[in-house]
Order: structure tokens, then C-alpha cells, then sequence
């Protein structure tokens, strides 16, 4: 029985999600944010839901291993948001390589998520310029930035609009 209402549970999801999508498609103003989801991601969800593990369950256990595989790292968390995301990193890295009033290099055009944690961690941000091509921070900035200033303790730049970052150059 529950197998089965689950069954037709998730055939009238899909139902709505087309019907969702038809007026999104018909409406005339193009939404700047909010989620966009496939049926893909809403099976995802429904199925979160009958499963009772709602968050830190086997699904998000698996999105952290793909995440830090994909990512070319040891471990990967997920957050409720990047600037979540961004809070916890400030935070760990201050707790084992900063102090109170370190210069932390960041980028001028970025989100204010990006700014904050370095602040609220007591710690004082030095602007660079970006590159306009990728949006991001070039290695050649970076390297005129630390030579010209050697008190810059750490460097703190986020994946601009989704424009990824060369991180191992850097």
C-alpha cells in the first residue's frame, strides 16, 4: 500500500511539475533567482521525504564524496548555502592559521558573502582588482599583491557567478 501511494504520489509530482513549467515558460518577465528544478530534482526531494532523512541522510553523504571527488579534495560538506559555506571555512581556517587582525587578500567585485566572514572572524580584508575575462582572481595579481604587501596571511576568493577559479595555479 505505501509503495503504491508513493508510486502515485510521485506520477502526480511530475504532472505538476509539467504544469509548473508551462506557465513558467509562458510567463514574460524573466526571474533573476529562485530554484529552477526538473523533475529530476523533485523525485530527489520526494524521495528525501519518504525516507525521513530530510538532511544529513545517505543522500547527502553521497553528494559530499562526489563533491570532494569532483573537486579534487579529501573531504567535501555540503551547507545550507555558499555564504553558510563561506562562514564555516573563515571560521576553521582562522582556528588554525590566523590571528585576530591578519590580512586576508579577496577580490573587489565579489559577493559581500565573500567579505563578511573574513570581518566577522576579526580579520582585515586586502582588495584585489578582478581579471575581466574569468571574473576571478588571476595568479599574476596575486603574485603583485604578495609582493607588495608580505603581512597578506591567507587568500580568500570564491567561484565568481559560477566562473571557477584556477585554484591550483593559484
Amino acid at each position: 500500500m505505501k509503495d503504491n501511494l508513493e508510486k502515485q504520489i510521485k506520477f502526480l509530482f511530475d504532472a505538476w511539475v509539467d504544469e509548473m513549467n508551462k506557465e513558467v515558460a509562458g510567463q514574460s518577465k524573466i526571474r533573476y533567482a529562485g530554484p529552477v528544478l526538473e523533475k529530476e530534482e523533485y523525485r530527489g526531494l520526494l524521495d528525501a521525504l519518504f525516507s525521513n532523512w530530510w538532511s544529513g541522510g545517505g543522500m547527502t553523504f553521497d553528494a559530499e564524496r562526489s563533491l570532494s571527488k569532483m573537486s579534487d579534495r579529501n573531504h567535501g560538506l555540503l551547507t545550507n548555502s555558499g555564504s553558510s559555506a563561506n562562514l564555516i571555512l573563515m571560521e576553521a581556517a582562522k582556528e588554525l592559521y590566523f590571528e585576530d587582525g591578519d590580512k586576508i587578500l579577496t577580490l573587489s567585485c565579489g559577493f559581500p558573502t565573500t567579505v563578511n566572514p573574513i570581518i566577522s572572524s576579526r580579520l582585515v580584508p586586502v582588495f584585489v582588482d578582478i581579471d575581466l575575462k574569468t571574473l576571478n582572481l588571476c595568479p599574476k595579481v596575486l603574485d603583485k599583491a604578495l609582493a607588495k604587501d608580505s603581512e597578506i596571511k591567507g587568500v580568500f576568493v570564491a567561484h565568481t557567478l559560477g566562473f571557477k577559479s584556477d585554484i591550483n595555479a593559484l
